[in-house]
């Protein structure tokens, strides 16, 4: 058991096991989508970050990524294995389905339900996708940052520094449920879920690494559409 809280928790093994959800979210988008809706933070990253635009650059992107996690893997001494993905996957099954003992402060996200099966499938791909891109936005990226500036700039002790960037990415994971044009009208409550549920993602980032994380996230969305 230590040894797979150990190796699914390296950097070089999580961008393997989180390789699936890029493949899904990609063909999903492209087998039961036009293409013209994306998730949100997938435009963030590759729109506003790296200055992409279009589906066919964003393809263009994400094929790169996977071959980068393709070098890593080659570069490895030690292979992720299938058995090593399906315990990843086991382990974020049990954390997603806790995620909704948090939803008594909320009804059902209206938002997420879909009409026919092709809808279904698509909502999927898109959730497969928020899994994936909302974990590196606001995990990888805004816990990984802000824990940095903190704890080396300010020289706030690792709790504080690791505490702090948790809870502020939760509540910038949240409110950005509700940007936009596309966001969802205002709740007070579904923001507090959202940002309970943003916590739980930022400790499990924390202590059990990107894999684990994006996957939770991914089987969560899943079960929400198909409940």
């Amino acid at each position: 058991m230590s040894g797979y809280l150990r190796e699914s928790r390296r950097w070089e093994t999580a961008v393997l096991l989180t390789a699936p959800l890029l493949v899904l979210y990609e063909l999903g988008l492209l087998l039961f989508s036009d293409g013209s809706v994306r998730n949100a933070a997938d435009v963030i990253l590759t729109r506003y970050l790296l200055r992409l635009d279009g589906r066919h650059a964003a393809l263009i992107m994400n094929a790169c990524v996977l071959m980068l996690f393709l070098v890593a893997a080659m570069r490895r001494e030690r292979r992720a294995t299938p058995g090593l993905l399906l315990l990843v996957m086991a382990e974020s099954a049990v954390w997603a389905l806790l995620l909704p003992f948090l939803g008594f402060l909320v009804d059902s996200l209206e938002a997420l339900q879909a009409g026919g099966a092709t809808e279904v499938l698509a909502d999927l791909a898109l959730g497969v996708g928020a899994g994936l891109y909302e974990e590196l936005l606001f995990r990888l990226i805004l816990v990984s940052v802000l824990y940095l500036v903190l704890h080396r700039a300010f020289r706030f002790n690792e709790l504080w520094s690791t505490a702090t960037s948790v809870l502020v990415a939760a509540a910038i994971f949240s409110w950005f449920h509700h940007w936009g044009a596309l966001g969802e009208p205002w709740d007070a409550w579904r923001f507090v879920f959202r940002f309970l549920a943003g916590v739980v993602l930022g400790l499990l980032f924390v202590h059990r690494g990107l894999a684990v994380v994006c996957w939770t996230h991914a089987l969560y969305n899943a079960q929400l559409l198909l409940r």
